[in-house]
Order: structure tokens, then C-alpha cells, then sequence
């Protein structure tokens, strides 16, 4: 058995009932904001530029410390940007060894952006640092 209003069914004009209902009890300021699940990660960013033709390495490192983080590239694919998550210093030694050349950039001083994901109030809190390392042309 089917139901007409006019020319439309029932359950269409219930659904933007609903609906409208719905977004009206959304927007008041009393309701309880919910958090979301999005994770994040803290951590310090290296850009290599400009991408080296071959394979190279990239070190990262507290002064006064060894080397901490390590990784390797075959190619600049996916090597673009290199982050070293779980690793917040206030200082870092960042060492970039191509087939031709080391560059080694001594305490530099990072400037961490907080983000939250999950909106204001909601954990996580993430900090995010980048550092670019100019290679020879």
C-alpha cells in the first residue's frame, strides 16, 4: 500500500522532515561536540632540494648525539619529503650524503606547528617541524 500527499510520497516528505530537524538540533550551542578518531603524528619533515639524480641518505640527530634517524633512498621518488615521526628535538643536525656530496646543516633550531585533527579540545596534539636541505647544483 503506498501513501500520497499531494503528489508526493509520505516517506519522502518524513525524510526531509528529518532532515531538516535533524540540522536544526545540529547547530545548537548547547549540544555536545564529538570528537573524531583521526590519528597524527609529531615529528620533523626534511626536504631535500633540489631531488638528487641518484641514491642518497639522510641523517638526522640531537647535537652532541649519533645518529638517531636514518633513512635511504634508491631514487628521489617518494624520497621528496622524508619525515622522521616520534622524533621532536628543539635542535637537530641533519647530514644528506648524495654520490657526489655531503651536506651537513649543524644545530638548526626547529619551529614546531601544532595541529588537532580531531578539532580543538580532542587529542591528539601533533607537532610538526620541517627543515629543507639545498643541495649543489
Amino acid at each position: 500500500m503506498r501513501f500520497m500527499s499531494g503528489n508526493r510520497p509520505v516517506h519522502v516528505v518524513a525524510c526531509v522532515t528529518i532532515l531538516v530537524l535533524a540540522t536544526t538540533f545540529c547547530d545548537d550551542a548547547n549540544s555536545p561536540e564529538v570528537c573524531t578518531l583521526i590519528g597524527c603524528d609529531s615529528g620533523i619533515e626534511v626536504v631535500v632540494s633540489p631531488p638528487p639524480a641518484g641514491s642518497f641518505r639522510v641523517e638526522v640527530f640531537p647535537p652532541g648525539s649519533p645518529a638517531t634517524y636514518v633513512r635511504d633512498c634508491e631514487t628521489a621518488a617518494g624520497c621528496d619529503r622524508i619525515f622522521f615521526a616520534n622524533f621532536t628535538p628543539d635542535y637537530v643536525n641533519v647530514r644528506v650524503t648524495t654520490t657526489t656530496d655531503i651536506v651537513f646543516l649543524e644545530a638548526v633550531r626547529l619551529e614546531y606547528a601544532e595541529s588537532q585533527p580531531n578539532r580543538p579540545g580532542c587529542p591528539p596534539i601533533c607537532r610538526v617541524a620541517s627543515v629543507t636541505v639545498e643541495l649543489p647544483s
